[in-house]
């Protein structure tokens, strides 16, 4: 009987000694760090609406938003975040520009202030801010630990194995297999409307915006075109799908872990998109050659790289993040610029006589594309008013001043609300909300009133983008070639809804069609 108790007692004792580290670690991570930090943005002046406890604010931003999305817009136009944003625009009303709001158990603030993010984002910060523990998680899950989540010098030592494959000479090589992805997709568009019974054809654009830059991207990228790639086009697509809807539950430890229905099939989705990946590179091994598309360049950096060893897992994850980063962003841009061009007539006229004048009927060049003065004032005018990503999320690795006298306490989250500061009337004047690509005729400098980082579709400083002159060079040829044959306008049936994602790297809308 001594000897049974003596065992329980020593049970209990294993399990509370067990137990005990991960209350200390729940407690600071839940309780005592969101406290401390709350303390100090209440010093430094700032207000926000009451969090619950784990969950913060999500509650409160979800039916915000959702009863944004129950309509869409009545008419046309540019200004759209209270769409976008509805809970920041609903706080600021409410609290001033100085309000905080959780995130989960994360706290943030709002900045767009172009000084103060150029700030954040410069050099000088690079190791002292980054991802978020809960954006990692997110993005991890579906993405694993590539550039786009990695940070510090793990973020350093990928980026120089990654950046050779997107410096301007290797860029050269990429013009042609573009330009011959959007010839095929122009005779696609040929066929449809050579078939139509009536004049103008009505088209789903985003939806064959997606097919043409998942085409480039998977010749540019792995070297086989849509159609040998769509196994890993369809699982990268869906992977993104699982990737968000699983957002809601990101305040909640463990989730990742539970066996539900979205969970199995994201592992199911990632195993074989992994094979696939790891086939892929092993083939491009034994063929003793690796090629000149982004993986092989990338697989020949690192056999000359000497003081970082670069996983199989490492590479398959770079392969996925390139993916869905470089297909989405270009996606979502010829889209955005297509409808903008739809709605500006003259804009168009304008740009598919420059697309005749420096190219005529040739394919674009890598020199003739530097000469569209036109299409790329066209294409910073979208990037201003429907950024790749709506906003971007920074976390303080330690206490950082901006400014003369704004100290952000280690650990809290900053958003850089991209569609404010991209309308600032301090940067922009008074038309802001205007589609007016002449604002960018003598450089971003001039545009923004001397202020340049209030212009950041693709982020600034060392982690800006790394495929924003790969995403721009693509831009430019697909709009080139699809102005000289095709003429776009708007058809009755377009519905104005432009919905942002719920994280950092890119921004959707909801409905699009457009008409040729």
């Amino acid at each position: 009987m001594d000897l049974s108790n003596g065992s329980g007692n020593s049970l209990l004792l294993v399990f509370s000694l067990g137990i005990w580290p991960f209350l200390v670690h729940f407690f600071i991570k839940y309780l005592w760090r969101p406290w401390m930090i709350y303390r100090a943005l209440k010093k430094e002046g700032f207000k926000g609406p009451s969090p619950r406890f784990m969950i913060g604010n999500l509650l409160d931003i979800a039916n915000t938003v959702q009863h944004q999305l129950l309509t869409d817009m009545p008419s046309i136009h540019h200004d759209f975040k209270n769409r976008a944003f509805p809970y920041i625009v609903k706080w600021s009303e409410t609290y001033g520009e100085k309000f905080f709001m959780w995130f989960g158990y994360e706290p943030r603030i709002v900045l767009s202030d172009a000084e103060l993010v150029r700030q954040l984002l410069s050099s000088k910060n690079l190791t002292d801010s980054g991802r978020s523990p809960m954006v990692q998680k997110m993005l991890s899950v579906a993405f694993g630990k590539g550039l786009l989540t990695v940070n510090g010098q793990k973020w350093s030592r990928q980026r120089r194995i990654v950046a050779p494959a997107f410096h301007t000479e290797k860029l050269k090589a990429y013009v042609d297999i573009m330009s011959i992805c959007t010839a095929q997709m122009v005779d696609v568009w040929n066929k449809i409307l050579g078939e139509a019974t009536e004049t103008p054809c009505e088209l789903e654009l985003s939806a064959y915006m997606g097919e043409l830059t998942a085409d480039i991207f998977m010749r540019v990228g792995f070297g086989m075109d849509y159609k040998h790639g769509r196994e890993i086009y369809e699982d990268i697509n869906r992977l993104e799908e699982l990737m968000i809807h699983n957002v809601r539950y990101l305040w909640l430890p463990g989730t990742r872990y539970i066996p539900t229905p979205t969970n199995i099939e994201l592992w199911k989705r990632s195993r074989r998109l992994e094979r696939n990946l790891k086939h892929t590179m092993h083939n491009r091994r034994e063929s003793g050659s690796y090629g000149h598309d982004l993986l092989g360049l990338m697989l020949s950096e690192i056999d000359s790289e000497k003081d970082f060893i670069y996983t199989t897992q490492q590479v398959m994850d770079e392969c996925k993040t390139f993916f869905l980063a470089g297909r989405e962003t270009t996606s979502l841009l010829l889209s955005w610029a297509i409808l903008l061009l739809a709605l500006n007539q003259d804009w168009q006229h304008k740009a598919r006589e420059e697309a005749m004048t420096v190219c005529g009927n040739s394919h674009p060049t890598m020199d003739s594309l530097g000469k569209l003065k036109t299409v790329g004032m066209i294409l910073n005018e979208t990037l201003r008013l429907y950024p790749p990503a709506a906003g971007i999320v920074r976390q303080a690795f330690k206490d950082i001043k901006l400014g003369n006298d704004f100290m952000v306490p280690k650990d809290l989250n900053v958003v850089i609300d991209l569609l404010s500061m991209h309308r600032d009337p301090r940067y922009w004047g008074d038309d802001g909300n205007e589609f007016r690509p002449e604002r960018f005729r003598e450089g971003i400098s001039k545009a923004t009133n001397n202020h340049p980082a209030a212009f950041i579709p693709f982020s600034s400083g060392p982690r800006v983008c790394i495929g924003q002159n790969f995403a721009m060079l693509e831009a430019k040829v697909v709009m080139t070639m699809m102005l000289r044959i095709f003429k776009f306008g708007l058809p009755s049936s377009y519905r104005h809804a432009p919905v942002a994602l719920p994280y950092d790297q890119t921004s959707a809308w909801h409905s699009n069609s457009g008409g040729k």
